[in-house]
């Protein structure tokens, strides 16, 4: 009983969708009561799960690894949940583990419903944390030819996307020869395909394409301009740009990416990376980082990559309780974190929060 009754007050702070909007105290108060449900009944399911879900989007993902530990083999959605989480915490091993056990249950599920979307990305997931992309990719195609709506549609695309560019990198990090640089740069190509607009497909043709230019292979040199000529110009020009700020050449960074942000000024990632640029210069125009970022979270509100950016953005303006709002929902990416976790630090200090500042810097010391 004394478990509902926190799990309502947690209810009465605010919806849980909407928690990167959140202020500090909403977000305080609603773990407190979900901490104190949990605390109640140690055997229930539902406040763990949720407490799970807050401490990732606060990016403590070490914690609710932990927390899920015990109950991970009592619930099929939190065997689920724990599969992603060791993945995130960097047990591969785990994970795959975790997740070659799931996928047969998932499966099943889609053999007896193959119209269960739902299942469907869960189990294309899974395949993917048990290293078999191409089958993940085979079952999110069949899901395409079965989905309901765009929305459906929409999902499964992104999470091709996503599956492609995950093969891509691990095929990068397992062989760095130009053999295998060319199979990678190929993949992101069929990627390309399916969707030319995702983010993470631009970023991760970006990094490959810089890892590229002191290569004197001649095949892949073809490749890399196949890829840029492969798209509109307005995209190649980011594509170019972005390479160019990965490899701080901010001056052919600025001509890509203006010339393409003037023709083109709806691209989320384009904004995303002008304003990146921005705020690397000397004496930055933090107004127009600002207006950039925002127009490029117009589209995409909840993608952590734009949301880091405005937080930094954000925290040079001295505006620390809204940057804050934004770096924290950020760290649900944990590539983001170690940047997040030292900015962070220093906001909450300029807000004399000191003991939460020193959890950021205990957290980033050990690598969460």
């Amino acid at each position: 009983r004394s478990c509902n009754a926190a799990l309502w007050l947690a209810n009465q702070v605010g919806d849980l969708a909407s928690y990167g909007s959140w202020t500090p105290l909403q977000k305080q108060q609603y773990y407190h009561w979900l901490t104190l449900a949990n605390h109640n009944d140690p055997s229930a399911l539902l406040p763990k799960k949720i407490l799970v879900e807050v401490l990732r989007k606060s990016g403590d993902t070490q914690q609710a690894y932990q927390l899920l530990h015990s109950a991970a083999d009592e619930d099929q959605e939190a065997a689920y949940m724990m599969a992603v989480l060791a993945d995130e915490v960097g047990r591969r091993e785990e994970a795959a583990r975790r997740a070659q056990m799931l996928v047969r249950k998932y499966e099943d599920a889609i053999q007896r419903n193959p119209e269960d979307h739902e299942s469907r990305l869960r189990w294309a997931s899974l395949l993917v944390l048990a290293g078999d992309e191409r089958k993940a990719i085979d079952a999110l195609q069949e899901g395409l030819r079965r989905a309901a709506d765009d929305k459906q549609k929409k999902q499964l695309r992104s999470a091709m996307v996503e599956a492609i560019v995950v093969s891509s990198k691990k095929l990068q990090q397992q062989d760095d020869s130009p053999s295998a640089l060319l199979v990678s740069l190929r993949m992101l190509k069929e990627a390309m395909r399916i969707d030319a607009t995702n983010v993470n497909l631009l970023e991760a043709i970006s990094d490959a394409c810089v890892r590229t230019t002191d290569s004197n292979n001649n095949q892949l040199e073809i490749l890399r301009e196949s890829l840029v000529q492969g798209v509109d110009p307005d995209t190649a020009h980011f594509i170019l740009g972005t390479a160019a700020l990965n490899q701080g050449n901010i001056q052919e960074a600025t001509q890509h990416l203006e010339i393409s942000i003037r023709n083109n000024p709806g691209l989320p990632g384009l904004l995303n990376n002008m304003a990146c640029l921005i705020l690397s210069e000397e004496s930055p125009d933090l107004e127009r980082a600002l207006r950039l970022s925002e127009a490029a979270l117009r589209s995409q509100p909840n993608h952590t990559y734009l949301r880091e950016t405005r937080g930094q953005i954000l925290f040079r303006m001295q505006r620390y309780t809204e940057a804050i709002a934004d770096l924290e929902f950020a760290l649900s990416s944990p590539e983001l974190r170690k940047n997040i976790r030292h900015t962070l630090a220093e906001a909450y200090d300029a807000l004399g929060q000191t003991e939460i500042a020193e959890r950021q810097r205990e957290l980033m010391s050990q690598r969460r």
